[in-house]
């Protein structure tokens, strides 16, 4: 009998796992849902082309061509920016950058989650400013969350933790390697 019941104890637990890893709005260390960080470009045709168009554009950072796919929901809503890079001579998956509410991370830190939900729920965050936005970033789990936070009241001191509001929604997610 203690078999069969830890038989069902482990079948039930790799089932709940492998539902939880096939999530496709679940951001995890460089991947979200079944797209992953480095795998080829054509397999965004898989994942997403079915939920909405895919956009060739160009984000066109430091004056240079910097290539990106944009992934749209059925209604034409903007959910994602994918960027495009060169590995090994192919076209790859680079950084991912997600604009919708419908992805989440494994502690539930989506779009339109507050800074404060997000430093209760993680302590180890490093802010910082880049191309006219602050971030928040996890190192460890490759994740930074664009804070509606303008640069312009950026503070002088360095105590920069404290100077942003708990209220500041995070406007977007970015997966990075």
């Amino acid at each position: 009998m203690n078999k069969r019941y830890l038989l069902l104890v482990f079948s039930v637990f790799f089932s709940l796992n492998l539902e939880a890893s096939e999530n496709i709005f679940l951001i995890g260390k460089g991947r979200v849902g079944k797209l992953k960080l480095g795998s080829s470009i054509d397999s965004l045709y898989g994942v997403f082309e079915k939920d909405g168009p895919l956009t060739l554009s160009d984000k066109y950072l430091e004056a240079s061509f910097t290539p990106i796919v944009q992934v749209h929901a059925k209604d034409k809503e903007l959910v994602m920016d994918v960027n495009v890079v060169i590995e090994g001579g192919k076209f790859a998956v680079g950084p991912i950058e997600i604009f919708s509410p419908k992805f989440f991370t494994a502690k539930n830190v989506r779009v339109g989650t507050s800074y404060e939900e997000l430093t209760k729920l993680h302590t180890q965050i490093e802010l910082e400013h880049f191309h006219g936005s602050v971030f928040a970033t996890l190192k460890d789990e490759k994740l930074s969350f664009t804070l509606d936070f303008p640069v312009e009241k950026w503070p002088a001191e360095m105590n920069f933790k404290n100077s942003i509001p708990g209220s500041t929604k995070i406007k977007s997610v970015v997966i990075t390697r």
